[in-house]
């Protein structure tokens, strides 16, 4: 079983325990992503996740899983994100079944992307916004920047610099604003 893993945050730049067999590919399927978690509980970083809502269109990476067992493929990512599988997405075109938080739509256009790349299945982090949640506020790029303004300065710091990691292909609208106001005096 030939499974493809799906990245567009920061499993490009620290696997940490992700076993792939191949370095990441740029021509990854487009979803909408954006910077519209916010980590360690409601307490940290704004990170990369889906967002049907915010998100830009962002041509994803991909790499081949280790495994060749979907069973242990998202084992292995569940344990690198340091989360459940409930927040690992799938989809098995073998046995045509999956596995996602997020639209029908959403996963039809993984599972044509998948078909182009003769995968037999796809994996992914399927975390969500947790920005209106927390914040009680709708996500805006403006919001956004105004959260990682008002963040003490080591957490701060490393919300600017996973910003900063996050892949060149990932340019979404928050990162596009928060370039131009950094660059201009942002801090």
């Amino acid at each position: 079983m030939k499974i493809g893993i799906l990245a567009w945050g920061s499993l490009y730049w620290d696997l940490g325990s992700l076993k792939i067999i191949d370095e990441w590919k740029s021509d990854g399927v487009i979803l909408p992503i954006e910077f519209s978690r916010i980590s360690d509980k409601g307490k940290g970083r704004l990170t990369l996740v889906i967002d049907e809502i915010n998100g830009s269109q962002i041509r994803t990476y991909w790499s081949t899983s280790s495994f060749n067992s979907l069973e242990k493929s998202i084992k292995n990512l569940r344990d690198r994100e340091g989360t459940n599988d409930s927040n690992i997405g799938y989809i098995n075109l073998i046995e045509n079944s999956s596995y996602s938080k997020f639209s029908n739509s959403l996963i039809e256009q993984i599972k044509d992307w998948a078909k182009l790349k003769k995968l037999d299945a796809v994996i992914w982090t399927d975390l969500e916004s947790n920005f209106q949640k927390i914040i009680k506020s709708e996500f805006s790029t403006e919001s956004g920047l105004e959260y990682i303004n008002n963040l003490d300065k080591k957490t701060k710091e490393k919300a600017i610099e996973y910003i900063n990691n996050a892949p060149e292909q990932t340019i979404t609208d928050l990162r596009k604003r928060y370039n131009t106001v950094y660059n201009n005096g942002y801090k």
